[in-house]
Order: structure tokens, then sequence, then C-alpha cells
């Protein structure tokens, strides 16, 4: 029995490890952290070198209070393994349908099926980089631009010497649009992630996405697995 016992722990500890692909830096407690505060803290880090502690697991953890390895059965062992996998999981789905909306906003509403917000984020987000490339491009001063400049058959010496004609102050105003137009699509990729780590948890929420859980086995070795699905 303690040798069935010692060699599900670190099943365990295996499955946390690699229970999910997505573990990244975060800002609060919903997510991932990089604390050394200790196995009961906010967080910990794992053998890989990477944290997976947040509020859930404590909470699990808490709940199977001072039980020794000796006495956990292989259905208590399974038991946590599931819910900390389902923990891992969910905080995985939310915080991946935030990142891609930071990278491309409007993808983490696309993957959590709402294309109408999903539409209206992409749309804001292209429509900030045409306008700022624009405004900066009509800025520059008037030498530079293509009507007076021919950057596909103009020699790159001639090319390089207008630009330095210019003084820094030349090129203030177009470099202040493409900074405030840099500006505004960031607050337009953070709220965009924002609203998806929302809705994922609204969907989760509410079912319509739910952690699967599979066990598999071949021959003499057995595993763990979950992933997220949509009902």
């Amino acid at each position: 029995m303690k040798k069935i016992t010692i060699i599900l722990v670190l099943l365990i500890v295996s499955a946390l490890a690699f229970s999910d692909g997505d573990m990244d830096k975060g800002h609060n407690s919903g997510r991932w952290g990089y604390g050394r505060t200790g196995f009961m803290g906010r967080d910990f880090m794992n053998p890989m070198g990477m944290p997976f502690m947040y509020p859930e697991i404590e909470k699990l953890l808490r709940s199977q209070g001072h039980k020794t390895l000796g006495s956990l059965t292989v259905a208590d062992i399974k038991m946590v393994m599931a819910k900390i996998n389902e923990a891992a999981m969910i905080n995985g789905y939310i915080q991946r349908s935030g990142r891609m909306s930071f990278i491309i906003p409007g993808a983490g509403q696309f993957m959590n099926k709402e294309p109408l917000s999903g539409t209206l984020f992409l749309t804001a987000h292209l429509g900030v980089i045409a306008g700022t490339l624009t405004g900066a491009y009509f800025l520059l001063p008037q030498d530079l631009q293509f009507g007076n400049t021919d950057y596909l058959n103009e020699p790159i010496g001639t090319i390089k010497d207008r630009w330095r004609s210019h003084s820094l102050y030349d090129y203030l105003p177009s470099a202040a649009v493409f900074a405030g137009g840099h500006l505004v699509d960031l607050i337009i990729r953070s709220i965009a992630e924002k609203n998806a780590e929302n809705l994922a948890r609204t969907k989760i929420k509410s079912g319509e996405v739910k952690p699967k859980a599979y066990f598999w086995n071949r021959g003499k070795t057995f595993g763990f697995g979950m992933h997220m699905g949509r009902m």
C-alpha cells in the first residue's frame, strides 16, 4: 500500500507540473503569480520551476486537513488530482482567453462564441492602427511623403540623406501621433483582455464551457488528463 501511495503522490506532482502549458504571470489572485510564499501561501513553485498555486487549490488542500500519506486511499488521491487539474484548467482557460484578446483584440471573444463583441474589439483595434499610420504619415515632412520621394526607384543613399536632412523637431508631430495611437491601442487591448476573461468566467459559471476529465490506461501505466470542452 505504501508503495502505491508513493507512486500516486509522484503522479500528482507530475500532473501539476504538466497540467497546463499556458502558465504565465498574472496580476491578481485569480491568475498565476511569481511569488515564493510557501506551499500553503498565495502561490508556490512546482518541481519544473513554474508557479501554480491560487485560491481554489489552496482551499482544496486545506480541506484535506492533516491527513497523512498513509491514510489516503487511491480514491482520495484521484479526487484531489481531479479537482486540482480542474482548477488549473479553468484558470488556464480564463487566462488564455484574456491573452488571446490582448494579442489580437476580439480573439478571446471569438473563442468564447461572442462574435459581436469580438468584431467590435477587432474593428476598434484595426481602426486605431490605420488611423495612427495615416496620421503619422501625413505629418511627416512633405519631401519624405510618397509624392515627393520614390522609395522603390531612388538610390537608398539619396533617401537616407533626405531623412537625415531634417531635425528631430520636424519629426515630433508624426512621432506624437504614433505614440498616442500606440497608447490608445494598448488601452483597447487591455479592455479586450479583461472583457474576454470575464466572458470566459461567465461561460464556465453557466456551464457552457466546462473541464472534461479523462483517464488512460496503457498496459502497466495509467494517467490523468483534462481539456476544456463546450456543452
